[in-house]
């Protein structure tokens, strides 16, 4: 897959969002009878996540989406038991001092609904 921003957004189905800053990709095997994987990718953005949340609202609606805290989550298809698709958006830093945001996406193997919290 490209490192390019863009075509890494296409991949996954998001529109990216204007000011993101592409930090990192992670695809991880996991072993077992079927052979899975999870690919994210991480973002950064000095808005502020309710502002990004919104930006997504307008783009993706609210089909899927849990709101946390700033925050929130897009879960898709929307009200599928597993999802194949997740996008992250939540506050960083200590006490969120600096509006910084970061945001992930990843595509989710069948059967979990989020891995890397296990």
């Amino acid at each position: 897959m490209s490192k390019d921003p863009d075509s890494i957004a296409e991949f996954y189905g998001f529109p990216l969002y204007p000011d993101a800053e592409h930090l990192c990709q992670k695809r991880v095997y996991v072993s077992g009878r079927i052979p899975e994987h999870l690919t994210w990718d991480a973002f950064a953005s000095e808005s502020p996540p309710s502002t990004i949340v919104e930006h997504y609202l307008l783009k993706l609606g609210d089909g899927g989406f849990s709101r946390k805290n700033e925050g929130g989550t897009w879960r898709l298809p929307p009200g599928a038991e597993r999802p194949a698709k997740v996008l992250d958006i939540y506050p960083v830093g200590p006490h969120a001092l600096k509006p910084d945001t970061a945001f992930s996406v990843g595509s989710v193997p069948a059967g979990r609904e989020k891995p890397w919290e296990a």
